[in-house]
């Protein structure tokens, strides 16, 4: 861990209270744990496009159009190397959830995400990108 540097702030008594209910919600056990942690997040959305990230790409899809679930794995076959694990659930009797999780470039993986969301069948997906590679 890096050494810790002391700052000061000014900030509106509003936003403060705001921030005091996130340091309760989240479990943070100060005021300071939560600031870092908004700013790790700000950091990971504000990546740029060649940043080593992990994240994870959810996708809720129809099993009516036979040629999906085979979009689906050779498009995470093109990306073998971005994909660290899939996992596939049966929601219900022809609806399907799929989790990709993901470490590669960024860019590679909105590329792969909006791939995979823009199939026909998808019935919704999201890219979350967690973390960045350090």
């Amino acid at each position: 861990m890096s050494q810790l540097e002391r700052i000061s702030i000014s900030i509106d008594r509003d936003l403060l209270l705001q921030l005091d209910g996130i340091v309760e919600r989240a479990g943070h056990g100060n005021r300071s744990e939560a600031v870092r942690d908004l700013i790790r997040g700000q950091l990971v959305e504000f990546a740029g496009p060649e940043t080593l990230v992990v994240a994870t790409l959810t996708l809720t899809y129809d099993d009516s159009r036979r040629e999906l679930p085979v979009a689906l794995l050779d498009a995470a076959s093109d990306h073998h190397d971005q994909v660290l694990a899939r996992l596939h659930v049966v929601l219900q009797p022809g609806q399907h959830l799929e989790v990709l999780a993901l470490k590669g470039p960024r860019r590679g993986l909105e590329s792969l995400a909006a791939q995979c969301i823009g199939m026909k069948g998808v019935l919704g997906g999201r890219l979350v990108v967690v973390g960045a590679d350090d």
